[in-house]
Parts: structure tokens; sequence; C-alpha cells
């Protein structure tokens, strides 16, 4: 009966290494929300950058929103993809209220004002981008 502490080591080992903790800095804790008028756009907005037809999007093509956050946390900001590109942001902020910067991706393919959807958590606002 010397395989049963064997077995018990290696059923304890393998609990012990699937309990690892994730060091993720995006935590699944939405407890911010967006600044937004009454319109639905986003408050107060930059949007950095040109915006060429064809031309990659780099770190100088981004969108900068505000959060208002009730405890410290983590966030994850996005929108859809409109027109071949898109835009993201993540990390931590402090209680209070925050500028968040969303670095653009992607490759815009036509000349147009596109209107993107900005979403963090259940809030979501309006941001619009010219693409010359």
């Amino acid at each position: 009966m010397k395989t049963t502490p064997v077995i018990l080591l290696l059923c304890g080992t393998c609990f012990f290494f699937s309990c690892k903790k994730s060091h993720s800095l995006y935590n699944g804790a939405n407890t911010g929300v967006l600044s937004k008028s009454a319109a639905g756009d986003c408050m107060p907005i930059y949007v950095a950058g040109s915006y060429i037809n064809g031309t990659a999007l780099s770190t100088a093509n981004y969108i900068e929103v505000q959060l208002n956050y009730t405890a410290a946390g983590a966030y994850q900001v996005t929108t859809d993809t409109v027109n071949g590109y898109y835009f993201r942001g993540q990390g931590a902020i402090p209680s209070g209220t925050a500028t968040v910067r969303l670095q653009g991706h992607g490759l815009p393919r036509l000349n147009q004002t596109d209107v993107f959807t900005v979403t963090q958590g259940a809030t979501s606002c309006r941001v619009n981008v010219t693409v010359l």
C-alpha cells in the first residue's frame, strides 16, 4: 500500500498548480462608466493622428475618453470595427475620473467620417473619426 501516499502527493501537486493566480491587468471588473453627452457622444473626446485611406494606423493614432470609476480597478475599453480599423485600451486606474487612451489598430479603407461605438462595461458612447 505504498502507492497511496504517492497518489495523494501527485493529486496535491496537480491541485496546487491548477490554482495559480492570473497576473493580468484586466480582471473582469467593470465598475467604471464612460462620460458622455445627452446626445450619446463621448465627453470629453480627443482624436489623435491622421487617418489616411490605405495607410495602416500607428502609435500616433489613438482616441482618449474619460472614465468615472467608483473604486480603483482594471478597465478594458473597446470600439467596434468600422471601415477596417478599431480602437482598444486596457489598464488600471484609481477611483474617480481618469482619461484613458485607446490605441488604433488596422487600415482605413474608404474616405469618410466613421462613427465608432466605444464600450466600457454596460456603458457606451460615440466617437467620430474622419478618414482622408
